[in-house]
């Protein structure tokens, strides 16, 4: 889980086309949020998640020394887009503690990913206590962060290491889960400035 060697995916030609190709899915998301919230702070993830999709595209079509090092910032990207989702759903960290987040991005950078994360599932599932039209989305959002992670954590475990459209799957996944989230970036929009 931590961003260590080359990476086990990308094993050969057509696994590698794949995740390169679906790496234009955070593209899209990115791009979802940024025209469909009303927020700086949403547009700031939309935008954060564009450059993760263009920081995972190097990281799969990369190979030889590079390799290692673009895994490392496939990583650092993804847990630095996640202190700006946090920042948009739950709302800023004390600027002690938000220091301290980004000192441990090299270090610890799916920690810092997990507990942000953690934190806007919360935040999203009170939300849609509250609001019930926001139920379906969320429920949506739920399904596909659950079957995402999956892939992720179980990629390189038997029996799925062997499958080789695992990560591919996450990507297409995970950009569909951050998909729903404009309505309720939207609602919490709408609730500061009521």
């Amino acid at each position: 889980m931590r961003p260590q060697g080359p990476g086990d995916n990308d094993k050969n030609l057509p696994e590698r086309v794949l995740n390169v190709a679906t790496c234009g899915m955070f593209f899209q998301a990115g791009r979802g949020i940024i025209r469909l919230c009303r927020t700086a702070a949403a547009r700031r993830f939309g935008w954060a998640f564009v450059a993760v999709g263009a920081v995972a595209t190097l990281y799969h079509a990369s190979w030889g020394r590079l390799r290692p090092l673009a895994r490392k910032v496939d990583y650092y990207s993804i847990a630095l887009s996640s202190i700006l989702l946090r920042h948009a759903v739950v709302g800023p960290l004390p600027r002690l503690l938000a220091a301290a987040t980004l000192v441990a991005v090299p270090f610890r950078p799916t920690l810092v990913t997990t507990s942000n994360f953690t934190a806007v599932e919360v935040r999203y599932l009170l939300l849609a206590l509250s609001h019930p039209r926001l139920l379906p989305a969320w429920a949506a959002h739920t399904g596909l962060s659950v079957a995402a992670t999956a892939c992720f954590s179980l990629e390189d475990v038997p029996p799925l290491a062997w499958f080789p459209f695992t990560h591919a799957a996450f990507h297409v996944l995970s950009a569909a889960a951050f998909l729903t989230l404009p309505s309720a970036l939207n609602q919490i929009a709408d609730a500061a400035a009521a």
